[in-house]
């Protein structure tokens, strides 16, 4: 029965993760043909700002106060009081600090004229950590099904507000219409907050607000000083992606700027590769991000308990599944390039980008996962390092590289392959030391023969029969590349479900 629940809640999680992205993903095509590679440049410069702003603000209290929520929920209420006031208070500065000193932000950006836009992310900084807040303390108590509804409001309304008032500022430029994208952000969250709001007045869970006489912040000091070093420990490991996205933005355009080009170039080259391609090439993630949350919590059950024969068992299989995905993904990226930047932003913009990260699902995926392994180990720490090793030599490979002239695009892929890879190494290694040398994987195994095989048959097949079917070049070149994703896709599935009795 437990086990039944716990399925349900995990598909419920993982379908709402799988529909959020969709929706995302389906909204940024009409932004891109909107705003063009020199406005979504701009746009992630923004986007970094806020989402660096976001996690320091936010940290990793949601998630610690989750686990708090999980073993005591009246305890769980308490902490959820005190901690919304002090999120409150970090993001009223924050958000008072985008608005007063926005156009030294914007400077900082390489773009004055960011300034508007910096400005337009004050509101969300002020609101959204609390949304984060409320968000963990239903997953304490094991409210998904809220959570996904919230997380659907907040993306459906986002999109909707987000191309409508890009839509209708563009005219007054990019700089200016780009705005409109975080006023969407701060309008979806205030959207699921409300929902939010009125769970936790009419939520079915009494046990949550129960109070049993008078309580004290200094009176429980020591649960609080467990509670502040658990989300200090969290949120030192996730501020590594943000930071290093948020260094992306200060240093490569202004190497390639460096390298001869103007700021407008700059920016679109910074566009179509952290926008355009990587929107493209990160997409396959949503199949190795079921993957991880299917099993996430059983590698945490199993090595709890002290079942290491099952917990690498697990990790093993799933890692086969993410590589052989990850190979399929990166070989249709790379042979289907101009197919796929046609069919989403119209012409062939994009397609360099998604040549050179066409790598990018195979080794960000078994980073995440090995991440998760590690994860569950109790290996924080060692995952934290790797990933600082990894933001510094991709930065180090950005000022170098990026600055040649004719290299910007090449020197961006490097830097971004490279945090990958040397994540992934790392994690391998680290799992590898504590395991034993229980934990072995054999490189050259029958399925990923298989998967070339099939990969280069669908290829050559397709290139015979799809153009005699006469249809529009852009249409053809999504059908071959959709037959790809599909025919690999059943392949693994099929895979997966032969053996999942043994591993789930």
């Amino acid at each position: 029965m437990a086990s039944s629940k716990l399925m349900k809640q995990m598909a419920l999680r993982t379908s709402a993760i799988f529909l959020v992205k969709l929706i995302g993903f389906f909204a940024r095509i009409p932004l891109f043909r909107m705003l063009g590679a020199e406005g979504i440049g701009r746009y992630q410069m923004v986007y970094s700002l806020y989402v660096v702003l976001l996690t320091f603000v936010t940290g990793g209290f949601p998630t610690s106060l989750a686990l708090t929520t999980a073993d005591d929920p009246a305890k769980g209420w308490r902490y959820f009081t005190f901690l919304s006031l002090i999120l409150v208070g970090l993001g009223g500065v924050a958000s008072f600090g985008c608005f007063v000193f926005a156009p030294q932000l914007a400077s900082m950006l390489g773009d004055p004229g960011l300034a508007f836009a910096i400005r337009c992310l004050a509101p969300a900084l002020l609101i959204v950590p609390v949304l984060s807040l409320i968000r963990g303390l239903l997953q304490g108590i094991e409210a998904y099904g809220y959570i996904a509804v919230s997380e659907l409001i907040e993306q459906a309304v986002r999109v909707v507000l987000m191309l409508l008032l890009v839509s209708l500022l563009i005219g007054k430029g990019t700089a200016i219409a780009v705005s409109g994208t975080l006023l969407g952000a701060f309008a979806g969250a205030t959207a699921a907050i409300l929902f939010l709001i009125l769970v936790l007045l009419f939520i079915p869970y009494p046990a949550v607000r129960r109070r049993k006489g008078k309580w004290s912040v200094w009176e429980n000091g020591s649960g609080m000083r467990q509670l502040f070093q658990a989300g200090a420990v969290i949120s030192l490991s996730r501020y590594i992606i943000p930071v290093s996205e948020f260094l992306d933005a200060l240093i490569i355009p202004r190497r390639l700027q460096d390298s001869g080009l103007s700021f407008p170039q700059a920016s679109a080259i910074f566009g179509e590769m952290f926008g355009m391609a990587s929107t493209i090439t990160y997409m396959p993630l949503i199949v190795t991000a079921a993957l991880i949350h299917t099993l996430s919590a059983k590698f945490i059950a199993d090595w709890h308990q002290g079942e290491g024969e099952r917990f690498y068992r697990r990790v093993r299989f799933s890692f086969d599944i993410a590589m052989l995905w990850g190979i399929g993904a990166s070989l249709t990226l790379f042979f289907y390039n101009r197919e796929l930047s046609v069919l989403v932003f119209g012409d062939e913009s994009a397609a360099i980008g998604i040549r050179y990260l066409a790598v990018a699902p195979l080794f960000a995926g078994l980073r995440e996962l090995t991440s998760t392994a590690l994860l569950a180990m109790g290996r924080r720490r060692e995952i934290l390092t790797g990933l600082i090793i990894a933001l510094v030599a991709s930065n180090v490979l950005n000022i170098v590289l990026v600055a040649i002239p004719g290299f910007g695009y090449q020197g961006i892929a490097i830097g971004m392959i490279v945090f990958e890879v040397i994540g992934v190494i790392w994690n391998l290694a680290v799992i590898r030391k504590h395991s034993g040398g229980k934990l072995q994987w054999n490189p050259f195994n029958a399925g990923i023969w298989i998967v070339l095989l099939l990969f280069f048959l669908q290829f050559n097949l397709s290139a015979i029969l799809i153009p005699r079917m006469e249809m529009p070049q852009w249409f053809e070149g999504a059908v071959r590349a959709s037959f790809s994703f599909l025919l690999i896709g059943i392949y693994i599935l099929l895979r997966f479900m032969k053996n999942k009795h043994e591993h789930l």
